[in-house]
């Protein structure tokens, strides 16, 4: 009886407070926090920050891809170890690349298709289609990059998936053409008014573009991935070929920007952070070959003279550059109303070209290369008469030789046309080996960790390896050394 006469008021005490709690709780909630949102603004942001990110376009774009491409060498120290192959310093690049996509665009895109799939809570065939085709297009950009990534459970935190398994890269892009396959037939078919209507921030819910865009990018992949999967990859090649692509600069995959403060571009804004300098690569090939976006691209030095500066320099040499004689920008490739590009009607010309000089695609190879020149030329606003002086008395404007020899010419104008999108031209010449960047041997040049070799892909960040360690060690297994000179799945025709 005393036991009981000590616990019977605890057990009281217990239950008030239990109440308490409740109350206290309930008391707490904001009634008009929101628990959901609609997958039309969901849809809006992961467009958004798959394209327009400022960090994605500084980090990736300039630091990474614009040095590794041989665009631009950036003078400051946080953009050396980049340009110098180096992967000891700044690692929280590799971790902001990786986690800035699963935790941004993948999470939204994610999230739309998880609330418009049957059964969801806003079922609709047409949303979930689009936002496969965001969310194929973020995966493609992680897994280009590192390789083998979590695909099948990467994104999903919403599902409970903390620790994602990491899938081989070749199931990846077999997956992706496959899903981005089905999107397109949903979308064919498609409502408008079912889909994104005044939250469509690239195509403004123009589902005909989206069809356009999602088969172009299937071809992108299918290209992409012709050397190491030629019977699968030439399928696809041919199933492209058969739907609509974008043919001209008005279907482009862009954003479009306005000289004002809140709709400005943001190499704008990173220019004035970082200015960078042109690269010698560059500006030579431009010069060599008399191409008239020298001067749309390239500032003339004080000396009246157009030059670039070499990548890679050590850190001695590096010192002793007189930057007074080396070419700035010119202000076309910061403007603040320059759109964002992504996937343009040059890029597909160039596809096509390389697939009619391997015989799928069955126009004529020169064609489609000169209207890729062409193309590419007026999105600078290159006058006609220099695009037709161009290409009609420049020797590299006309494809000649072997097939070698061609798919050397079409994948070094692919390069140019990439101008902004640097990821892409250095995913290009991954694949190519086009432009040919030279291992850098000089005792000037810095050989970095990679041998002298450019990169092969990003390292996986060590927050990554702490937080998933046996999922990332058996990606490793699978794939190779957690160094940036192994090479992805697709990479079989470069240096190693």
């Amino acid at each position: 009886m005393k036991r009981m006469k000590k616990i019977i008021p605890v057990v009281l005490m217990s239950l008030l407070l239990s109440g308490c709690y409740s109350d206290f709780r309930d008391m707490n909630k904001n009634p008009n926090a929101l628990t959901t949102m609609d997958s039309q603004y969901l849809f809006s942001n992961a467009v958004k920050k798959t394209f327009l990110d400022a960090r994605t376009q500084w980090k990736l774009m300039l630091h990474f891809g614009s040095q590794y491409s041989h665009f631009y060498v950036v003078p400051n120290n946080t953009a050396r170890p980049h340009d110098t192959y180096k992967d000891n310093l700044f690692t929280e690049d590799y971790f902001d690349v990786f986690s800035m996509s699963y935790t941004g665009p993948l999470k939204l895109s994610n999230e739309v298709i998880r609330l418009t799939q049957a059964g969801g809570d806003e079922e609709n065939p047409l949303r979930n289609a689009l936002a496969q085709v965001v969310s194929v297009v973020n995966y493609d950009r992680l897994t280009d990059l590192y390789g083998d990534i979590p695909y099948t459970e990467g994104g999903w935190g919403r599902e409970g998936v903390l620790n994602p398994k990491y899938d081989p890269q070749k199931m990846i892009y077999e997956d992706m053409m496959t899903r981005l396959k089905n999107s397109i037939e949903v979308i064919k078919s498609g409502d408008p008014a079912q889909a994104f209507p005044g939250f469509d921030p690239l195509y403004d819910n123009d589902l005909e573009a989206w069809v356009r865009f999602a088969n172009s990018f299937r071809l992108r992949l299918a290209m992409r991935a012709r050397f190491a999967d030629p019977d699968y990859s030439a399928n696809v090649i041919k199933e492209c070929l058969e739907e609509d692509l974008i043919e001209e600069n008005d279907q482009n995959a862009q954003i479009e920007r306005l000289d004002n403060p809140d709709l400005y571009n943001n190499w704008d804004w990173i220019y004035n952070l970082t200015p960078w300098k042109m690269s010698k690569k560059l500006v030579d090939w431009l010069k060599s070959t008399d191409d008239p976006r020298l001067q749309a691209w390239v500032k003339p030095t004080p000396f009246g003279e157009y030059r670039g500066v070499l990548n890679g320099l050590t850190d001695l040499a590096f010192s002793k550059v007189y930057w007074d004689s080396i070419s700035d920008p010119a202000p076309a490739l910061y403007a603040r109303d320059m759109p964002v590009y992504f996937l343009t009607a040059p890029e597909v010309k160039f596809l096509r070209a390389e697939a009619a000089v391997i015989h799928l695609d069955m126009g004529d190879a020169n064609d489609y290369y000169q209207q890729g020149i062409r193309l590419a030329m007026e999105q600078w606003a290159i006058p006609d008469t220099a695009i037709d002086r161009f290409i009609n008395d420049e020797l590299e404007a006309t494809l000649f030789g072997d097939e070698a020899n061609m798919l050397r010419q079409i994948a070094t104008q692919k390069w140019l046309s990439f101008a902004t999108n640097f990821i892409q031209a250095y995913t290009s010449i991954r694949r190519t080996g086009y432009p040919v960047i030279p291992r850098r041997t000089a005792s000037w040049l810095e050989p970095g960790v990679t041998n002298g070799y450019l990169p092969k892909r990003f390292k996986y960040p060590k927050k990554e390896v702490g937080i998933n360690y046996d999922n990332v060690m058996e990606a490793i297994e699978r794939q190779g050394p957690n160094e940036i000179s192994t090479p992805v799945w697709w990479d079989v025709t470069g240096d190693k």
